[in-house]
């Protein structure tokens, strides 16, 4: 991406337009189905707000990543971007529960008979409530194993 932009192929303004140099012609911009706006530069979906960086934001320490300072992935305003390290980024997802871990996620798990079913809040509570790994629950709900101990798990969808 940097390249592209540094060979003045393209060139973005601080109103999230794309455009080619050559052709003048404005980049469509869509939404991924991550929530992130995106253009298409030689067929490849690019992230604007990486794009903005990269054009506006000055980089010193060579951090690699772009955060969203609001949480708001469609907010790609300079004043609304940082840029930071992996790690940085990685926490402040945590903090603001945009990214949560394997054993944050709610599950459902029900006995081999069906007669049981619990609802938890997390593979953490029900590794707790259970006495099975955490681990091992992450497994089976992420379809790695089929079930434990009699124990068929699931991601509760809320």
């Amino acid at each position: 991406v940097e390249s592209e932009l540094k060979s003045n192929k393209y060139e973005i303004n601080i109103y999230w337009d794309v455009r080619n140099k050559a052709t003048w012609r404005i980049l469509k911009k869509s939404i991924a189905p991550n929530w992130y706006y995106v253009v298409n530069i030689d067929r490849i979906p690019r992230y604007i707000h990486r794009l903005l960086a990269i054009a506006f934001i000055p980089n010193p320490d060579n951090l690699p990543e772009v955060n969203h300072i609001d949480w708001d992935k469609q907010n790609c305003c300079l004043e609304n971007l940082e840029r930071v390290s992996t790690r940085d980024n990685n926490l402040h997802a945590r903090r603001t529960w945009l990214h949560k871990s394997d054993w944050d996620k709610a599950v459902i798990a029900t006995d081999s008979s069906w007669d049981d079913i619990y609802s938890f809040k997390s593979a953490s509570a029900a590794s707790r409530f259970l006495h099975i790994s955490r681990a091992a629950i992450c497994h089976v709900c992420n379809k790695k194993k089929k079930y434990i101990t009699a124990w068929w798990f699931k991601r509760r969808w809320a």
